[in-house]
């Protein structure tokens, strides 16, 4: 019984708190200032383990992991290459980056370097291998740091924001959430729908399900004892 209980608050704990960024995860960091800078730029020059950055803009978000640090705005960056991230790009990318400072010019990697497909930070696209991570971060980006909850599953993404959950990416897939009444895929694009609502009614199905098959389980326990 002990399992079950474990088990099943498991279940309901994921299924209404589903989070695609969790708080201490990398991207989650990455958009919560837990770095000297985050700088959209160009890479003017590769040297041995170094890149050079110059600087186009910079995001700031509106929330920041405590303690709150002063973001900096470099003019160049010269970032060494401590994890082996930055081989694969080449000089004139558009790259995004959360950096820490070490001294002067130069800085490390912190939670990732992204290619982007322009400077311009209200419309460009961060590149990353997973589309819904992709999603996610170009509306933090293209938000100026002012987007930066999110939530989903394999197959969509919400931004949360002033209480509402607003679908900004759902894969071809079908998911759970297309078959809800009067939902649709479409016209899904900056429609606010309650997250919140649909996840309590899985729960609640969920729950009567794994209810019915406790009660038979004892039920058929007690049956054998009677014998």
């Amino acid at each position: 019984m002990k399992i079950l209980k474990i088990t099943l608050i498991g279940i309901i704990a994921s299924l209404l708190f589903n989070s695609t960024a969790f708080a201490g995860s990398g991207e989650w960091r990455f958009m919560h200032n837990d770095h000297d800078t985050l700088v959209i730029g160009e890479i003017i020059a590769i040297e041995g383990e170094e890149i050079v950055i110059r600087a186009a803009d910079f995001i700031v978000s509106t929330g920041s992991i405590p303690p709150i640090r002063e973001q900096l705005r470099p003019e160049i960056a010269r970032v060494f290459d401590y994890h082996g991230w930055l081989s694969e790009f080449d000089a004139g990318d558009y790259i995004i980056a959360a950096l820490n400072h070490i001294e002067d010019d130069m800085f490390a990697p912190a939670w990732g370097i992204y290619r982007v497909s322009s400077l311009d930070y209200r419309t460009l696209t961060v590149e990353t291998l997973d589309p819904m991570t992709s999603a996610m971060l170009t509306d933090f980006v293209n938000s100026g740091g002012r987007y930066n909850d999110f939530a989903g599953a394999p197959t969509w993404l919400v931004r949360r924001y002033n209480g509402e959950e607003i679908l900004i990416w759902q894969s071809d897939e079908v998911d759970i959430i297309n078959l809800t009444e009067n939902f649709e895929p479409e016209a899904a694009n900056g429609r606010s729908w309650s997250f919140m609502s649909d996840g309590i009614w899985i729960a609640i199905a969920v729950v009567g399900l794994i209810i019915a098959a406790t009660l038979g389980v004892i039920a058929y326990k007690k049956s054998k004892r009677n014998r």
